[in-house]
Parts: C-alpha cells; structure tokens; sequence
C-alpha cells in the first residue's frame, strides 16, 4: 500500500456550472498523486444533475442545496469535513468546479508542509485580482472584517513564492485533516451577515486559533467563472 498520506478531493458543483464540467473532470482524474480520492458534491436544486453526472462516469453524491447559495456551500464543505473525518483522511482538498488543477496540485500544495495551504487564481470580470483576503477594520462599524486584495497591490504579491495571508478562496485549498477535525463550516444569517459565505467564517476561526494560512503565489491556476448576477439563490 501506498505510504503516501491519503487525499480527497472534493469538488462542490451545481448545474449552472456544467460548461466547464468536462475540463475540470478531466483534470481531476489526472491529478499525478498516488493515493487520492475525489467526490463531486452535487447541491442543485433537482436530482436531474445528479443523474447525469453519474451518467458521464463521475464519483458523485448529493447534498441539499437548502434557501441560497450559502447553505448550498456550507452543506457540500460539511459533507467533505465528516467524510474526512469517518473515512480517516489525511488531507482534504477542495476544488472549485470552475477551477482547471493541473497534474501536480496536490504533490506542489503538499510539499509546503503547511496545514493549510492554496493554489492562486483569479476573479473579477472586468480587472482580475486574486482571490486572497486581509484582514481590514472596519471604522464605521468598529470591528475587524476582511477585504480582497486592491489591484494597486497585486504585482508585489504574485510570483512572491509562499506568502501567509488571512484568507484566500477555496478554489484549490489543501487542509490537513487535524484542521478539518476542529472547525466545521457554517454561516450567519443575520441582518448584516447574510451576504457572506462559509470561508469568511472559516478563516477567522483559524485566525483566532492562531493557525497560520499560505498561499503559493507562483501557482496560478485557471479560473472560468459564470457570473454571479445569475445565480438566482445567490
């Protein structure tokens, strides 16, 4: 048996990202690791995605997608967590279903030996940024938050090799598994937080438990979003 430690790639996707299916799925099955397993977590509204992705082969199971898209991405990030967990996982790897890995994602994430540590991609539609986050006061509301990465500091950042940061996407994340253990993934539907998504609160748990988090700033992968003014859960 392989002494490698043991991966699962978990992928959350939803029927409106089937355009880029094809190419992430190819990418996941090629990834050059020896000892990984990988699930695609379907939270569409109806099972009809479900069906079809079985259809073209994938390993796929099916969660919730609850009222929004929030309780869509919690459910499928939990769903990974207690997998990891009940299954004796070493590491857990999310993937974004609009994300390309190349072949070497987990061997170039892994040999950082950091508990937690990503891959750089980019968003935005019109000016492209990473998808990194600092932490930022608030003076308005008096209390610590987060903001992305302005534009004016993104060329001193990239291609700066490991660089710890508060937060990124988990876009292409590695999270050894003694961090999965502690902090499970929710959200907050309160006035004022409703708008925000499980990482939010992911990284500030690790930031109160003092974990540090890493970003490899020369590993860029490709990002090919929809766009999110068409997510009607959103």
């Amino acid at each position: 048996m392989d002494g490698s430690p043991k991966v699962l790639v978990a992928i959350p996707i939803f029927d409106q990202k089937d355009y880029i299916f094809k190419e992430n799925f190819e990418a996941i099955k090629n990834i050059d690791y020896p000892n990984y397993d990988y699930v695609y977590i379907d939270n569409s509204k109806k099972r009809d995605y479900y069906e079809l992705l079985k259809s073209r082969g994938a390993n796929v199971v099916r969660v919730p997608r609850g009222y929004n898209s929030r309780q869509a991405l919690c459910n499928s990030q939990n769903y990974a967590r207690d997998r990891v967990i009940r299954e004796g996982y070493d590491y857990l790897m999310f993937v974004e279903s609009d994300l390309v890995p190349t072949p070497e994602c987990i061997k170039r994430l892994m040999s950082h030996g950091g508990g937690i540590v990503g891959a750089t991609y980019l968003i935005g539609t019109k000016v492209k940024v990473p998808c990194i986050f600092f932490k930022d006061w608030k003076p308005g509301n008096h209390q610590m938050g987060t903001r992305i990465i302005r534009l004016d500091e993104v060329d001193n950042f990239l291609n700066t090799g490991l660089r710890r940061i508060h937060g990124m996407g988990l876009g292409c994340t590695l999270i050894r598994s003694d961090i999965i253990k502690r902090f499970p993934y929710y959200y907050d539907e309160r006035p004022g937080n409703n708008k925000k998504h499980s990482d939010v609160y992911f990284y500030m748990q690790l930031d109160n438990a003092h974990i540090p988090v890493y970003v490899d700033t020369n590993y860029m992968i490709e990002h090919f979003p929809s766009k999110w003014d068409l997510v009607e859960d959103r």
